[in-house]
């Protein structure tokens, strides 16, 4: 499996450098999250993510840490609905800024796709049950400082009622990490 053959992801993929590349700046292929559940990778692109659809593809765990052909984890690519937000540059489509595994699913962070250049940026945190195309959103954080982004997502804790999550922001030193109570 070479995912810069997927349908939708291989038009902003670069395998060779030529005029037709789209840089990352400019949706190019952008690969940010992954997480591992029940033996099945999933690989959660930032870009492209069309009207708000991310990508996710589903690998064998197994092929990638212990060698052999990596192939789709019995399932094919999904888009997952994060949506958009408007901001007053206009509207943004989300994509996955990062993943970690929960015991039914995955969390997504979920930022702008493309850079942001603002005073405020923010992310969104969604539970996905790591297949189909839905996903929950279970809250939205909003950091001052520009430059500041959401990057990294952690789970600390798990309980019947709710997540214990770090996040961790690109754009500032050291990462200025926060501590999130999120319920399920």
């Amino acid at each position: 499996m070479v995912l810069s053959e997927i349908p939708g992801i291989k038009e902003n993929f670069c395998v060779e450098k030529s005029d037709a590349c789209k840089p990352l700046q400019e949706g190019g292929a952008n690969i940010e999250g992954m997480a591992v559940q029940a033996g099945v990778m999933y690989i959660g692109f930032r870009a492209p993510a069309p009207g708000g659809n991310a990508f996710i593809v589903p690998v064998d765990a197994r092929a990638v840490f212990e060698g052999g052909s990596v192939t789709l984890a019995d399932k094919k690519p999904v888009q997952v609905k994060l949506g958009t937000e408007q901001d007053p540059s206009g509207t943004r489509d989300l994509g996955i800024r990062d993943m970690t595994a929960v015991a039914k699913g995955v969390l997504i962070l979920a930022g702008p796709s493309l850079d942001e250049d603002k005073d405020e940026s923010s992310g969104r945190i969604f539970h996905w049950a790591g297949q189909g195309e839905t996903a929950t959103e279970l809250c939205q954080i909003k950091i001052e400082g520009k430059k500041t982004k959401p990057e990294i997502l952690l789970k600390l804790g798990e309980s019947e009622s709710e997540y214990r999550l770090l996040i961790l922001h690109d754009g500032v030193a050291g990462g200025a990490p926060v501590e999130y109570r999120v319920d399920k």
